[in-house]
C-alpha cells in the first residue's frame, strides 16, 4: 500500500509537469477544436425534387420530346415511375445518376395492368393521363396503395367521366379497374376530401385534354401545395395557364418540354 500510494504521487507529479501544464491554460495554443472565423463556399449539388423529376417524365413520355433530368435521387418512387412509364410505351433510360427521355411516339392509354409501386403520386399521375382518352386498364400496387382509402376518389371520377372499380371486395384501395370515356367536363368543382395529388395528376395532364378544363379548388384545404407542384412546371412547359382565385383553367397546349 506505501508503495502504491507513492506510485501514484510520483505519476499524479509527473503528470503535472511539462511544457503544457508548465504554461498555464491559457498559454496552450497548438490544441484548438474551434473553427476558424472565416468565409466558405460549398460545392453541393442537390438532387431534383423527387416530385418534379416524375412530373417532368411524365410530360415528356406524355409528348414524346426527349429530355435529360439529373441528377435525380433514384429513390423507388422514381425507379417505380420510370417502369410505370415503359410499360405504357415510353422510351426512358436510367442512366447513373439521371434518367434520358428519348424521341418517341407520345404515348397512349393502352388496355394493361398496370405497376405504379407505393407511390401515390406514381398512380395519380397515370390517371389523369388515362382520364383524358376513352380507355381502361388495372392498377396494382405495393402495401400502402393497397391499405389506402380511395373511396373518395372512386366517388369523385364519375364527375371526369370515369368510373374505378376495386378488385379486392370490401377494399377501398389496389388493385382496381379505371375504366374512362375519355369525355371532360369543361369545369369541375375538387371536393374537400379528394387527395392533392388527385388534383395534380389531373392539372399535369390537362394541356393534353381535347379541350380546356377549369378546376375549382376554393374550397380545398391545399389548395396552395397543388399550385405550387404543378403551376411552375407546367408553365415552364408552354403551357396556357389562367390562375383566378382558386380557379384555375388549362387549355389544350403543345409543351415544349426543355
Amino acid at each position: 500500500p506505501a508503495e502504491s500510494a507513492e506510485g501514484q504521487d510520483s505519476a499524479e507529479g509527473h503528470a503535472g509537469e511539462g511544457p503544457a501544464a508548465q504554461e498555464g491554460p491559457d498559454k496552450r495554443t497548438a490544441f484548438n477544436l474551434a473553427p476558424p472565423a472565416k468565409p466558405v463556399r460549398l460545392r453541393m449539388p442537390a438532387p431534383l425534387a423527387c416530385r418534379s423529376t416524375r412530373a417532368w417524365l411524365m410530360l415528356a413520355a406524355a409528348t414524346g420530346q426527349p429530355t435529360r433530368v439529373s441528377p435525380c435521387l433514384m429513390n423507388d418512387p422514381i425507379v417505380d415511375c420510370v417502369k410505370m412509364l415503359i410499360q405504357i410505351g415510353a422510351s426512358l433510360t436510367r442512366e447513373d445518376d439521371g434518367v434520358t427521355a428519348r424521341p418517341s411516339v407520345p404515348v397512349s392509354a393502352p388496355d394493361k395492368v398496370l405497376y405504379v409501386g407505393d407511390s401515390a403520386w406514381n398512380f395519380f399521375l397515370l390517371l389523369g393521363h388515362y382520364l383524358g382518352r376513352p380507355s381502361r386498364a388495372k392498377f396494382m400496387g405495393e402495401t400502402s396503395l393497397k391499405l389506402a382509402d380511395l373511396s373518395a376518389v372512386r366517388h369523385f371520377l364519375p364527375a371526369m367521366g370515369a368510373r374505378l372499380v376495386h378488385v379486392v371486395p370490401k377494399s377501398d384501395g389496389l388493385p382496381a379497374r379505371l375504366e374512362c370515356s375519355g369525355i371532360i367536363p369543361d369545369a369541375v368543382v375538387m371536393p374537400a376530401d379528394t387527395p392533392a395529388e388527385l388534383a395534380e395528376g389531373i392539372l399535369l395532364a390537362a394541356p393534353g385534354y381535347e379541350h380546356s378544363l377549369m378546376m375549382d379548388l376554393t374550397g380545398h384545404p391545399a389548395q396552395k401545395t397543388i399550385f405550387a407542384r404543378t403551376l411552375p412546371i407546367l408553365r415552364a412547359a408552354g403551357a396556357e395557364v389562367s390562375v383566378d382565385g382558386g380557379l384555375v383553367r388549362i387549355h389544350p397546349t403543345k409543351l415544349e418540354i426543355p
